[in-house]
């Protein structure tokens, strides 16, 4: 679904506004229809480099470890970052 989703975008010149309002759309229908599918569907559209707030905020606060999906994605935030906190704090020391 990713590869179809980033092969879509580019096939018929869809923007970063239209995929967000996909992703938007896409996001409120999994709510509705398989809340389970939640963490997947966040998954998805973070890797495919879909923005938008709600997105955000789902992923931040989904660590309460009820989806495990997104409890994963709420990790890898978190550790992408300690990364780039790492990466600078060591930059200035040197």
């Amino acid at each position: 679904m990713l590869q179809s989703l980033e092969e879509s975008a580019k096939n018929y010149g869809v923007g970063s506004q239209e995929l967000a309002a996909f992703g938007k759309w896409l996001l409120s229908t999994v709510k509705k229809r398989n809340p389970s599918a939640v963490g997947a569907v966040c998954a998805l559209l973070d890797y495919s480099g879909v923005r938008f707030d709600e997105l955000n905020e789902i992923i931040l606060s989904g660590s309460d470890g009820d989806d495990v999906g997104l409890a994963v994605l709420t990790m890898s935030r978190k550790i992408d970052s300690a990364l780039a906190t790492a990466t600078e704090v060591l930059s200035n020391i040197n």
